[in-house]
């Protein structure tokens, strides 16, 4: 009886343990948009930075910068809260389509969205076992004025 008292305790104890960790918002490509749709919201713009772009993308972008200078760089543009307002409605309407996977489930596309002139587009990119948004393939296009006449 006093060799089954702590095993059961040992089990219990670990087993409330596992019951309180919450799996990560990155885990799958839909829980990762509503991570960042929901930091977009809070207006955690450094942590937004941190957990929903690719860590491979930010190093190669960032040319020295740490996010929290980033952040504060941008923030002084007059169009910032203007600008973070439109992502969120954007990334809102992606949440909307169903993405497309590439034969490795290494990347998800979701639909490009048409605004007026522009064309909003979404990857997300599997790093380890997390997904996160591909600044590379993710991005604003603006239509050619004069292509477009054509």
């Amino acid at each position: 009886m006093r060799t089954l008292l702590p095993l059961f305790l040992i089990c219990c104890i670990g087993s409330f343990a596992r019951a309180e960790e919450k799996p990560d918002p990155r885990a799958t490509v839909e829980s990762a948009l509503d991570n960042c749709i929901a930091l977009m919201e809070k207006k955690e713009h450094v942590k937004l930075i941190k957990e929903c772009y690719s860590p491979t993308d930010l190093e190669k972008q960032m040319r020295g910068m740490t996010v929290e200078e980033l952040v504060k760089l941008a923030s002084t543009n007059p169009e910032f809260e203007a600008k973070s307002k439109e992502q969120l409605e954007t990334w809102k309407e992606f949440k909307t389509k169903t993405p497309t996977y590439n034969e490795a489930k290494t990347e998800a596309k979701f639909p490009d969205l048409q605004k007026g002139d522009k064309t909003e587009r979404l990857t997300f990119v599997k790093e380890g076992n997390l997904w996160y948004i591909s600044i590379k393939d993710s991005a604003q296009k603006v239509k050619d004025p004069v292509k477009s006449k054509e």
